[in-house]
């Protein structure tokens, strides 16, 4: 070692001894395995090198630690060959500690084995219970490793965060995530370097699908994976009663990421020197656990469960619990525009929670943070405890509601809640699928904290509304909190939702009602369904409402802009000729009819009394520049733009203009240029008209209305006169003249509208909105959205869909088209509503950039709408529910029957109808033509089996044998209404 680094290195040693002393950290307390010693003193190895890092650091001088030297022997040599004495005693010191505690580790045994005789084991025989059916889970193929994980029960020794966000790498990133988790089962592997590369690959990966939430795969979850895999090598474990565990043997619990190897080799200790030798305890564990339980050859179960049991189970966790409340609700109060809001109601083991409206949050319902035990939960609490006989009867009402309502089982919950022997009545209560143990490290984190307070935002989504309708319905809710609220709900619409679920659900007959009340908040949508589909159709022909179907040949082109040939017939020469022109898509074109209701100011017209006239646009002049200019391009006469013709603004005598101007343009004077003028400027128009300028025959460019006013006597013609002025309210419009009118755009310079080819409520929506009122709400309606190649369709538009991302908002965007070159950017007053099919694609084979853009509905069969009496004598809503069951079981609720199909059945021969028609054809799709599958759901009324169908083959080199007799299944043709009956009670299975 040089002379110059030989020097620092032994200053830097000192100053670490020094600084240990100071803290009063020993090496018993503090160290481990390796130690630097000094004058008789031993210092814990990582400790002294943090410090040195320090000194290091201090005087500016860099220092090079090889990767190498990470820890145990390893970083010894180097700090040996750096001048410090080291020394390693790593089986003496855990043997010392624990030999030092044996009288309180064999008082801890004699109390577990008390328990166990009064027959504590029972509530965690699961432990055994689980092991022993499904050791050695999951194989180690990487095609099925993350499909069999999530198939295993874990019940509460797996954190519920962790499999949250198993689901979540599933969907998103299945073959990296399989990877880590072959690579940490490969016992080839040292198993400190196994857990290092699996932490750090899994903090990339989820970074990748999540940037705010954790993973919580953490040492709780590596040692649960672990051990169910390999149960004879690994132990369950968790931090808190580790934790606990090293304060009983007064040893320095290790930090995060080093725990679970020191536990395991505690924990082995304690096993081979008390568990192991205990006669009694393996036979009284013996005598209690229930038969199949997992025979646990090296007590790997039964030592984390005395640890368990003896360290934790018993322990008092409020005190933790009483400084995430208080973490808790210091965030929630200063929590901006939230739908969750913090409740004074605390308690030792509970804190209300309510919502923003002070609906949700009363005595008898509300939102709860809930600890019990080491877990802290998110719940939503029905409790009729000291309420009256009215509240009590209420709850059991809205309990039946949303116990209706079937929510998505990997969300939510039912839980018991009240105690017979206290409560009126027995309801369960709803509890969020994620929880949060008191057990992390990080429970106290700013990061955690966010996380709890998300959760409960997102049960309210879930579920509040159910019970803020139900309540308000029931007349539990002040007037001035449920208008507040009903106001607010129909603000709060989603920009951009998706209805998903089976065929026949009513998706796209929803889209109508969704639709309407946005466009039209007032309109009671509870009349007959024709009076609504009016009212639909009327939004839909002034274009507020665009609907549109997805599918396999939808393009970007067709959505947004693309270039397509027009056929243009030329007046002055008479000839028609081709021209290519950039047409706007059915996005475009509704965004930009948007976009233009935020620009209109307050404008009052006259609509009685008004006129429309259309001028062209010529050249490379813009008179859109010049508000007194009212025409471009009239009969060749080009005003505006590069001419400056603000001197014939100025009052002057007809003559005198005339005159004048042939001074100024000799080369574009003409008679009929005059006329022009004359019969249009003079003559027709007045203020208040309507002037629109378009480019040539596909473009309307602006919009704008007519001021000012002539002083003009035709019998005098001296009289004076001024130029009119157009005020444009609407520039850079370009949209197709086919929005305004029911006639094509002529060619002509100007000429004025027939009133029966205009169309006036277009004009309206457009120019009668008033200052300072809510812009009209647009809907595009996308049926079938996933069944179009959604990134190929949106292109680059797929960012500005997003809420945050729309015109107006802080983090607005804007893009430059590819054809038009046009920026273009989304506005807040467009709605987009989907419909999905999940029997076509999954939700979660959905695009995963437009899955985040966008919430979901799930629309399930409704059998309430079916009318179980009828006149056929045939329970419709059980037939459904039969039909479905089966349906679940040999699919999943993806592939559902709707209940649409079962409306409107007034007859036999209509239900015969559908049948045939709509519920086989599904069936034979969703089964790929598979008879057998369709007869377990429909019964051998409607299939029957052809057994031994002889077929000659034709004489050819491969064994036929196998298909001689092979069985076939086909569906059986009914045409008589008695049988069709009986093929009804064989579903149903009546005899």
């Amino acid at each position: 070692m040089e002379e110059r680094n030989k020097k620092i290195w032994e200053e830097a040693l000192q100053y670490a001894f020094a600084e240990l002393d100071k803290k009063g950290w020993t090496a018993k307390n503090n160290g481990r395995y390796y130690f630097v010693v000094n004058e008789g003193q031993e210092y814990p190895n990582k400790k002294v090198l943090y410090y040195v890092e320090k000194y290091f650091d201090k005087k500016k001088v860099e220092l090079i630690i090889p990767s190498s030297a990470n820890n145990g022997e390893r970083l010894n040599a180097f700090l040996a060959n750096n001048g410090a004495e080291v020394i390693s005693k790593k089986e003496s010191f855990i043997s010392s500690c624990i030999r030092e505690q044996s009288d309180v580790i064999k008082k801890l045994l004699e109390d577990y084995k008390k328990q166990i005789k009064s027959g504590a084991l029972k509530y965690e025989e699961y432990k055994w219970l689980l092991f022993a059916s499904q050791k050695g889970m999951p194989s180690l193929q990487k095609s099925t490793i993350v499909d069999e994980l999530l198939s295993m029960k874990f019940a509460n020794l797996l954190y519920y965060s962790a499999i949250s966000t198993m689901r979540h790498l599933n969907k998103d990133r299945k073959d990296q995530y399989s990877d880590l988790l072959v690579g940490l089962y490969d016992e080839n592997i040292d198993i400190e370097e196994r857990i290092k590369q699996f932490s750090g690959g899994i903090e990339s990966l989820y970074r990748e699908v999540e940037t705010k939430l954790q993973h919580h795969h953490d040492e709780r979850t590596i040692s649960t994976l672990l051990s169910f895999k390999y149960p004879e090598k690994y132990l369950l474990f968790k931090n808190s009663f580790y934790q606990k565990l090293c304060n009983l043997l007064e040893m320095e619990s290790l930090d995060k990421g080093e725990k679970y190897l020191d536990y395991l080799e505690i924990a082995e200790e304690i096993r081979d020197n008390f568990i192991k030798t205990d006669t009694e305890l393996l036979s009284l564990v013996k005598q209690y656990l229930p038969e199949g339980s997992y025979d646990d050859p090296n007590y790997n179960l039964l030592t984390q469960d005395f640890l368990y049991t003896m360290l934790e189970k018993s322990n008092d966790y409020y005190d933790q619990f009483k400084q995430v409340k208080k973490l808790f609700n210091d965030k929630l109060k200063n929590l901006d525009n939230s739908s969750i809001k913090y409740k004074e109601r605390n308690g030792k083991d509970f804190q209300w929670v309510q919502d923003k409206y002070g609906i949700i949050g009363n005595d008898y319902i509300h939102y709860e943070l809930y600890c019990n035990k080491s877990s802290i939960y998110i719940d939503l609490h029905l409790e009729d405890e000291a309420q009256s006989k009215e509240i009590t009867l209420l709850l059991k009402e809205l309990y039946v509601h949303i116990l209706n309502k079937k929510y998505d089982s990997e969300l939510v919950s039912w839980i018991d809640w009240a105690n017979k022997a206290n409560s009126k009545d027995y309801f369960q209560s709803i509890r969020f699928y994620k929880a949060f143990s008191l057990d992390e490290d990080d429970i106290l984190e700013e990061q955690s904290i966010s996380e709890v307070i998300q959760s409960f935002i997102e049960l309210d989504k879930i579920i509040g509304d159910d019970i803020r309708e139900f309540l308000i319905n029931n007349n539990q809710v002040e007037n001035q909190l449920a208008e507040k609220y009903k106001a607010e709900k129909e603000m709060n619409t989603p920009l951009n939702q998706i209805l998903y679920g089976p065929p026949g659900t009513g998706k796209t007959y929803h889209t109508i009602n969704k639709a309407l009340a946005i466009v039209a908040p007032d309109f009671d949508l509870d009349q007959e369904r024709e009076v609504v589909k009016q009212e639909f159709d009327k939004y839909v022909e002034n274009g507020q409402i665009v609907f549109t179907t997805f599918h396999q040949s939808m393009t970007y082109e067709d959505f947004v802009e693309g270039i397509k040939p027009e056929i243009e017939d030329s007046i002055e020469s008479g000839q028609r000729t081709v021209v290519y022109d950039i047409n706007d898509g059915i996005f475009k074109s509704i965004v930009k009819d948007a976009k233009l209701i935020q620009q209109v100011n307050d404008i009052n017209v006259d609509w009685d009394n008004i006129n429309y006239y259309k001028m062209s646009l010529g050249g490379k002049q813009n008179p859109l520049e010049h508000d007194y200019c009212i025409m471009n391009n009239v009969g060749g006469i080009s005003w505006g733009g590069e001419h400056d013709l603000s001197e014939l603004t100025s009052l002057v005598k007809w003559e005198e203009y005339r005159d004048r101007f042939k001074e100024l343009y000799p080369d574009l004077v003409s008679e009929s240029s005059y006329n022009v003028l004359a019969s249009f400027t003079l003559n027709k128009m007045k203020e208040g008209d309507i002037v629109i300028a378009t480019k040539g025959n596909h473009i309307v460019d602006a919009i704008g209305i007519v001021n000012g006013g002539y002083t003009y006597d035709n019998n005098n013609e001296t009289s004076l006169r001024h130029f009119r002025s157009i005020e444009w309210i609407i520039r850079d419009l370009n949209a197709s003249p086919e929005k305004f009118f029911d006639k094509k755009i002529s060619q002509q310079s100007i000429y004025e509208f027939y009133n029966a080819n205009v169309k006036k409520d277009v004009f309206k929506n457009l120019l009668n909105v008033k200052n300072g009122n809510s812009p009209l709400s647009y809907v595009l309606i996308i049926d079938e959205i996933n069944r179009g190649n959604v990134s190929a369709i949106f292109g680059e538009l797929i960012t500005l869909i997003e809420e945050s991302k729309r015109l107006g908002k802080e983090e607005a965007l804007q893009v430059t088209l590819p054809y038009s070159k046009e920026k273009f950017g989304v506005p807040d007053n467009l709605y987009i509503i989907g419909t999905m099919n999940t029997a076509d694609r999954s939700v979660e084979a959905l695009d995963t950039a437009l899955r985040r853009r966008f919430t979901f509905e799930e629309m399930m069969p409704d059998y309430e709408v079916i009318e179980s009496e009828n006149s056929l004598g045939i329970d419709l809503k059980e037939v459904l529910e039969t039909i479905n069951a089966r349906m679940e079981v040999l699919l999943d609720r993806d592939h559902l029957i709707g209940h649409s199909y079962f409306l409107g059945v007034d007859s036999i021969a209509t239900l015969m109808s559908r049948f045939k028609n709509n519920i086989i054809p599904l069936l034979q799709e969703y089964f790929y033509g598979d008879y057998g599958k369709i007869g377990l759901v429909l019964g051998g009324g409607f299939v029957t089996k052809v057994e031994g169908m002889k077929v000659s083959f034709a004489s050819f080199d491969y064994d036929s044998e196998m298909y001689q007799d092979k069985i076939t299944y086909t569906l059986k043709p009914i045409e008589d209404e008695g049988e069709f009956r009986k093929a009804i009670d064989a579903l149903l299975i009546k005899k």
